[in-house]
């Protein structure tokens, strides 16, 4: 990349990060000044880049920044119809397959057309940061560890770390809860914990997802040439290490058991934000994307429990039994002493009795000792790295 010159560089709107932007993305966002007076659609700030920033753009963009800054936009609006130009005029395109940044551009337009402002659904500022969920964000399980390990060969699918030191992770937060995905997929998935909202990743990258770590689909709307694969970026290069797939491994049937691309748009719209939105109207962002959560609105763990005791005793007053609550998974996984609960156990003599019990009791102890013994080589290996 050549050098970037501080053409109109400025410093951050936040004293307490004397930090030099280089290059800033603008959008119109529907702005409310005050109660009393209209909405009107204003160019807001929404990405802000310094000019180490701009290496790892170069770096992850594939040798087409701009169309890297597309995608970045259109994803966190939710939109695939934008364009990019350098005023507010979208008659100055950017040359899209330009490969490197012009150093004399310092701010940058992203305009969306007119059908797309009465739709729009921006991603969640904080996505994957914040505990706030739907009433319905406690869920039965749609998932089986082990096909997931299956679908995904056994091994993390950006990392190729063995199964052992991985865990099949959701995609869309699971306190997001079922309403959430329900709306984000328009009824595709309706289970939060479905197996098309998870894949098998390793705890290191698992812990960025939505932060600075994501996946990118490829083709797609901003690389429309681009060959099938879906891509794991890291948006800061500190942590590049931990990548080690070119892309990442992916099953056969990518359309019925696979997570849609939409999930890893609105994931990589949220590490985009996350990274590069330091001077983003978060609130506004935040307003336009409660479309997902039900009429409640978004809500945190007290509050989700506070309304379920008000329906149970709203359904205690009107002489009816509250719905039971859904059974969730043991957190340590299948207890085998709950196999021993049916009715034909209790029709076993003693002794055959107490042999289940001890044996299932073993198996169990057995199990523990061993995850105990995997986490602890997995901390002697990181710690080694």
């Amino acid at each position: 990349m050549a050098a970037v010159a501080p053409v109109g560089a400025t410093t951050a709107a936040n004293p307490s990060t004397d930090v030099e932007y280089f290059l800033r993305v603008y959008t119109e966002l529907p702005i409310r000044p005050s109660e009393h007076e209209e909405e009107r659609w204003v160019w807001t700030p929404l990405l802000c880049f310094s000019a180490t920033d701009l290496v790892d753009v170069v770096r992850i963009a594939g040798g087409r920044p701009w169309r890297w800054f597309l995608f970045a936009c259109g994803v966190i609006l939710g939109t695939e119809d934008g364009t990019l130009s350098t005023s507010q005029s979208a008659d100055d395109a950017l040359n899209l397959d330009a490969p490197d940044i012009n150093p004399g551009i310092s701010t940058v337009y992203f305009h969306l057309p007119l059908a797309a402002r009465s739709c729009l659904r921006t991603v969640e500022p904080n996505l994957c940061t914040n505990k706030l969920g739907s009433a319905t964000s406690v869920t039965e399980r749609d998932y089986d560890d082990a096909a997931i390990g299956e679908r995904d060969g056994h091994k993390c699918v950006c990392s190729d770390l063995p199964e052992r030191f991985c865990r099949a992770v959701n995609l869309i937060p699971h306190v997001k809860g079922n309403t959430y995905i329900d709306n984000l997929t328009g009824g595709t998935i309706k289970n939060i914990d479905h197996e098309r909202n998870m894949f098998l990743l390793q705890p290191s990258l698992h812990q960025g997802l939505g932060k600075d770590f994501a996946v990118m689909p490829k083709p797609n709307f901003a690389y429309p040439d681009a060959d099938e694969a879906w891509v794991p970026h890291m948006l800061r290069s500190d942590a590049l290490v931990l990548l080690r797939r070119p892309s990442c491994r992916v099953p056969e049937d990518t359309t019925n058991r696979w997570p849609p691309n939409l999930l890893f748009y609105h994931v990589y719209g949220a590490a985009v934000l996350h990274t590069f939105g330091g001077e983003a109207p978060v609130h506004v962002l935040a307003e336009l994307s409660k479309v997902y959560y039900g009429p409640d609105g978004p809500m945190d763990s007290e509050q989700r429990h506070a309304r379920t005791q008000q329906e149970e005793a709203r359904a205690a007053e009107a002489g009816h039994a509250p719905a039971a609550a859904p059974i969730a998974a043991p957190a340590g996984g299948f207890d085998e002493l709950a196999a021993c609960l049916p009715l034909w156990f209790f029709a076993l003599d003693r002794d055959t009795q107490k042999t289940w019990v001890l044996e299932a009791r073993r198996k169990q102890e057995s199990a523990e000792a061993a995850r105990n013994d995997r986490i602890v080589q997995w901390q002697q290996e990181s710690a080694g790295t």
